[in-house]
């Protein structure tokens, strides 16, 4: 994977980060005697597949940074 493609997924799934979390906090209180509309367990599960994934871009982008070699 290219530097660039690396961070354009990192963006994306800073988004998609963002939106999932939105989603799971409005699902995880509910009025009593009420169902959520999507299944919490399931967008938590789905967070941390992403969370994961958004660490090891991050830890790879800065990788490749910390090696690059400058023209000084």
């Amino acid at each position: 994977m290219k530097l660039a493609e690396a961070l354009i997924e990192r963006a994306d799934l800073k988004k998609r980060l963002a939106q999932l979390n939105n989603r799971l906090c409005s699902n995880v209180m509910v009025n009593e005697g009420s169902e959520p509309v999507e299944d919490p367990a399931r967008l938590l599960e789905s967070l941390n597949i992403m969370t994961a994934r958004y660490e090891e871009l991050v830890w790879r982008i800065n990788l490749t940074n910390a090696v690059a070699k400058t023209d000084s």
